[in-house]
């Protein structure tokens, strides 16, 4: 069995084997290791020097001086530097900030704990086409405003600001400005210079090199203020104490230099990708590509896909596509994205949601593995939803360790999905909604004292679809007064749901009550008039 395709490039690349050579250079006994800043003897001159040289690439590849490079230990850290460090440094002439709502938690977590200090925040809501427009962001300075925090490319929708604009306008004002840069170092071509910005953070592992480095670009000339965040021997020219990393350094610097060798051809072969996706999908109805119409990298993108819940639609993939991870039965936090949210897409759109992000080493092959794949697993869940027969639709054989062998076997098979024909003989009952992250609908077809037929439609992760087969199945054929017994313990012990999952078997128990309770309002039959109470 293939493995299966990474689209998650957003979230974190894989190191290129040419970043790991000159990594593995600068490591072991025999690669003259040292401590950069034990300047006293050969071994540790020669970490500095490997240091500096990484420093010059990582600086060519945003137009920078190498002295205005300060490595930290990612973009995360990066961000606090910037914001807390200028804050600090600039507080006496205000202490007011400017983000937006679809900033990263890296952005947004700092501004609020600026804000517990006392600082005010103002949280700019995007136009209609996803961006910060330069209007929007003056109107929003004041007089005390000491520092505007944007984002160049979003994380999740891949949407390009106009930074250039933006920062005339602060420059302008004489107000820092601050860029998270980790989604398009790499993608767009960056001149700190062109885009008039005093901070830029970067992240390594987003663009081929490692894990747990970064850098943060500080403007010297004029001199950009930044009070330092971690106190200790001094390095990086005071601004950020710590051990310097010389081997994640190294592969960060490696890494920019095929950037800068690499990026146009990269990104031109990655748009053709995406562009293969795009028409590969084109005939499924429902499909929203995120911010279509705004300028976005070539490698991300976001598609909110109706009429499926989200959950299920990642397990489903779980052993063909590697996705951006979203809300899940087995997750504790089911919020959909704040960023989708805050470019006016109501909650259960939001929910619906996959980001996906190509790389280095997807093929045109891949590429129609996923297009295929997304389109058996849509048309399947619609199926499911719509209560039409899934008998010829199979589900996958595998879900994410999270979930049980029993809802496995399930989920995969479905049985009894469908509608029954509105008679007098069928009770109908429902519970939840696509808001609360799962509905069950029943169908179910009384004689008497009995269920002959159960039929369910249902929408939710795969514990909620495994329990409405379970539980049809075990209904069917049954006295009303025993199906009605049926709990939602009993189908969470029998399926082996846990956590959050066991709430999916009280909804199915929920819709199963609310359809039987109205078998005293039905004229059954000549024969029999209903169930008894």
């Amino acid at each position: 069995m293939s493995a299966p395709v990474y689209l998650d490039h957003a979230a974190t690349t894989p190191v290129d084997p040419r970043v790991i050579a000159a990594m593995l250079a600068v490591m072991g006994p025999d690669s003259g290791h040292g401590n950069p800043a034990a300047v006293q003897h050969a071994s540790g001159q020669r970490a500095g020097a490997a240091v500096e040289a990484a420093r010059g690439q990582v600086a060519r590849l945003i137009g920078a001086e190498p002295r205005e490079i300060v490595f930290t230990s990612g973009a995360t850290e990066a961000n606090n530097l910037a914001i807390k460090g200028a804050g600090a440094f600039y507080q006496a002439r205000g202490r007011h900030l400017v983000t937006a709502l679809t900033e990263h938690p890296a952005v947004l977590e700092p501004a609020a704990a600026l804000e517990a200090q006392g600082w005010s925040v103002t949280r700019l809501r995007p136009a209609a086409d996803g961006r910060i427009h330069a209007d929007q962001l003056a109107a929003a300075l004041r007089p005390d405003t000491a520092l505007v925090s944007l984002m160049h490319v979003n994380n999740e929708t891949g949407l390009i600001q106009d930074i250039a604009a933006l920062g005339t306008v602060c420059r302008a004002r004489d107000v820092r400005f601050h860029v998270d840069a980790a989604q398009s170092a790499g993608r767009l071509p960056i001149d700190v210079r062109a885009l008039a910005v005093d901070y830029l953070s970067l992240s390594a592992h987003k663009c081929y090199g490692p894990q747990g480095i970064g850098a943060l670009y500080v403007r010297d000339r004029p001199r950009a203020g930044l009070a330092a965040q971690m106190h200790g021997g001094g390095q990086e020219r005071g601004r950020r104490a710590g051990t310097l990393a010389v081997h994640q350094i190294v592969g960060m610097g490696a890494a920019a230099a095929i950037l800068i060798g690499e990026r146009e051809a990269e990104q031109a072969r990655l748009a053709a990708l995406m562009t293969r996706l795009e028409t590969g999908l084109a005939d499924i109805p429902d499909l929203l590509w995120i911010g279509a119409d705004a300028p976005r990298v070539a490698g991300i993108r976001n598609v909110a896909i109706g009429g499926v819940a989200r959950e299920s639609l990642l397990a489903s993939l779980w052993d063909t596509v590697a996705v951006a991870t979203g809300s899940a039965c087995s997750a504790a936090d089911g919020e959909p994205s704040a960023v989708l949210q805050a470019l006016g897409l109501d909650p259960v759109t939001a929910q619906g949601a996959l980001r996906l992000s190509p790389g280095r080493w997807t093929s045109e092959r891949d590429i129609d593995r996923v297009a295929a794949a997304l389109r058996g697993v849509i048309t399947r869940l619609r199926h499911i939803a719509a209560g039409e027969p899934v008998d010829d639709l199979p589900g996958p054989t595998g879900l994410p360790p999270a979930y049980s062998a029993a809802v496995t076997d399930w989920f995969r098979r479905l049985s009894r999905v469908g509608h029954l024909a509105p008679a007098p003989n069928v009770l109908q009952g429902a519970a939840g909604e696509p808001r609360q992250g799962a509905w069950v609908y029943w169908d179910l077809a009384v004689a008497g004292r009995r269920i002959v037929q159960a039929r369910f439609r249902a929408w939710g992760c795969p514990a909620t679809l495994a329990a409405a087969a379970w539980c049809a199945e075990r209904v069917e054929g049954q006295d009303c007064a025993a199906a009605a017994a049926l709990t939602g313990a009993e189908m969470a012990a029998a399926l082996g749901l846990h956590g959050a999952q066991r709430s999916a078997a009280l909804i199915v128990e929920d819709a199963l009550n609310n359809a039987l309770a109205k078998r005293t309002r039905h004229a059954l039959s000549a024969q029999d008039a209903t169930c008894p109470s």
